[in-house]
């Protein structure tokens, strides 16, 4: 008899889930991407580059809120980031973030050249697939997906931003 008192429980507890951010490590080429990382931000941010966007109800996405996103994923000042490649002293190290990519992506193209946001798959879902590149060289991919904000305040894509941030700039 107290088990069925659970049932509403667990099943609030399951659809949390399904809309908590969702992230994972793709691929880690280059190990130990922290240090790079460093190395780019010791003269000033590393870029950022977004492709898409996250929010649904047609909103635009302002670069600059992932690069302030990804800088508050770490505890460490020095770790600066930009959307403006001028800004950027070694802007051949940067975070390109594909928001909802299209299904003829490949990793191999995300750091090569332009890459174009996709058809949305799922209306209430944001899709992203980001990468650590060195100029063409792919270091590191990570994805993920969350329940689509409306915005850059909600919590959940903030924090799916973060993850896939702490996958791709790792001491691993």
């Amino acid at each position: 008899m107290k088990i069925l008192h659970l049932v509403p429980a667990l099943g609030l507890a399951l659809a949390a889930c399904e809309e908590a951010p969702q992230s994972r490590l793709v691929d880690m080429r280059v190990p130990g991407t922290m240090s790079f990382t460093q190395f780019a931000t010791t003269s000033g941010p590393m870029l950022v580059e977004t492709v898409g966007t996250p929010f649904g109800g047609g909103a635009s996405l302002d670069g600059a809120t992932v690069a302030r996103h990804v800088g508050a994923a770490f505890s460490i000042p020095t770790l600066r980031f930009t959307t403006d490649r001028a800004a950027a002293p070694q802007s051949g190290y940067r975070l390109v973030w594909v928001f909802d990519p299209p299904v003829s992506f490949t990793l191999e193209t995300i750091c090569a050249g332009p890459v174009q946001s996709g058809v949305v798959r799922k209306a209430e879902t944001v899709h992203v697939t980001a990468a650590y590149c060195h100029d063409t060289k792919l270091y590191a991919v990570a994805s993920g997906s969350v329940r689509r904000p409306r915005n850059a305040d909600d919590k959940g894509w903030q924090q799916l931003v973060k993850q896939i941030a702490r996958h791709l700039i790792s001491d691993r």
